[in-house]
């Protein structure tokens, strides 16, 4: 048993040992930031995949439009950057060659802006410091309408009239926001807050963003867009922070958008989009047709159809879920028992410029597996380099693909594994600012008994 002094001495050295511990923590987190570092966004609507290398390295990472890479650690202040994209053939192009200086403890974020040929890379350097349950916050515009808003904050909950003004933001400017909030003025408790843009010197809000929460003690950069894809120029506002993790807010009154493909052949079909009160529609679609989008409010839905001159061809209280400021396709089709059916899927938000996804639909009775090929012209079905395969019935895949004349080829292979060749159309220009889907079909009125469906 240790005596009183002994294990007071006892005490004194495990204390001294933990201090010892504590303090070479404290040491680590004061070095925490004793690197340049370097991060790229996207933010061109007419660009596709943007990869970034580092001093003729390998890539560091690559973006689309409204993503962002990692936060890539760098061993020299100086470093050459290059920006490359892969045009149709897969061949790889330079878009920009920058040499940059980046401090010590500070992060170099790189964002792509602009159109076609009209882009621009710009460089902000953000000083990267030490919080304690408190975040920064930085904004710039990519708006190609050089349209300049001001960026008000609130807490959650609270009403715009509570809301703080903090900066008039313009593209291709960079803004630090100070704090109203005593504390530290350079910074902001962390919290759940809401972000409202007005026009200039206006008191009416044009975008509201729901609770946003700003969990982490760092700095957070806020990039005002538009919508792309299926749904174009809406305003959103990206948080990009120090992962490749963005994330995106559209506006709390942003509506919803639908579209119909009716792939039966000689009837047309009513299609009713039921959620309750006042948000009810009703959309007649032709045979072999596709209806226009239609703005809806966000929400859960009652889907119901029938065919035109048919009660008894019908289906009903099926669930449709209609994010805010996404767009759904709904394809009405004919199971194995000839019942009226209907599958839907979210379409892309990407610009479909340069790269477009393809949403391919199997809704073909006859095979529970397809394979489909888009094929070039100096490629065959087993060289073609864009295919999804083992498509099951009433089901979809997307694909991406570059624009470019294609030839698309539906296959089957049998129980011997000998391929089928079902249908195949005729080369297609696919190269629109527009979402495709492509529908697997069966066709009475087709040779083979199958077609291959474009939709846009």
């Amino acid at each position: 048993m240790l005596g009183t002094g002994l294990r007071g001495l006892f005490i004194l050295i495990l204390t001294w040992q933990l201090s010892a511990c504590g303090g070479s923590d404290d040491k680590e987190d004061s070095k925490k930031y004793d690197k340049p570092y370097l991060q790229f966004y996207n933010g061109s609507g007419g660009s596709g995949s943007v990869f970034l290398s580092v001093d003729e390295g390998s890539s560091a990472g690559s973006a689309v439009y409204g993503d962002a890479t990692s936060v890539l650690t760098l061993d020299d202040n100086d470093v050459d950057l290059t920006f490359t994209e892969k045009d149709n053939d897969g061949v790889t192009h330079t878009l920009e060659e920058l040499s940059v200086k980046v401090a010590t403890g500070h992060k170099m974020l790189v964002v792509l802006s602009g159109q076609d040929s009209a882009t621009t890379f710009n460089t902000y350097e953000i000083e990267r410091t030490e919080l304690d349950k408190r975040f920064r916050l930085f904004a710039t515009s990519v708006l190609t309408s050089d349209q300049d808003y001001d960026v008000y904050l609130g807490e959650s909950g609270s009403s715009f009239a509570n809301a703080h003004l903090l900066a008039t933001v313009s593209a291709n400017q960079l803004e630090q926001f100070d704090s109203w909030q005593t504390e530290d003025t350079s910074s902001f408790s962390q919290g759940e807050y809401q972000v409202y843009l007005t026009l200039p010197g206006e008191a009416t809000p044009v975008f509201e963003s729901s609770a946003i929460a700003f969990n982490y003690a760092t700095e957070y950069t806020m990039i005002i867009r538009a919508s792309s894809g299926a749904i174009k120029n809406n305003l959103e506002v990206d948080l990009v922070i120090n992962s490749s993790s963005v994330n995106k807010y559209t506006s709390t009154d942003e509506a919803a958008q639908y579209r119909i493909y009716n792939s039966l052949e000689e009837r047309d079909v009513i299609v009713d989009v039921n959620g309750g009160q006042d948000n009810q529609q009703q959309v007649t679609v032709p045979a072999n047709a596709i209806s226009d989008f239609r703005a809806i409010v966000f929400g859960d839905y009652q889907l119901s159809g029938k065919v035109s001159d048919d009660d008894n061809l019908a289906f009903s209280n099926r669930l449709l879920t209609l994010s805010q400021g996404r767009s759904n396709a709904i394809v009405i089709y004919q199971d194995e028992e000839q019942n009226l059916v209907s599958l839907n899927f979210e379409e892309s938000n990407l610009p479909q410029s340069v790269e477009h996804d393809i949403q391919v639909v199997n809704v073909n009775p006859d095979y529970d597996d397809l394979d489909i090929f888009f094929v070039r012209q100096n490629e065959t079905i087993s060289t073609a380099k864009y295919r999804t395969q083992n498509l099951a019935f009433e089901h979809s895949a997307r694909l991406t693909i570059k624009s470019g004349q294609y030839e698309i080829v539906m296959v089957h292979n049998d129980e011997n594994n000998s391929p089928l060749l079902l249908a195949r159309s005729e080369m297609l220009e696919i190269d629109q600012d527009v979402n495709y889907i492509v529908s697997l079909q069966a066709s009475a009125l087709s040779p083979s008994g199958y077609k291959i469906v474009l939709l846009h």
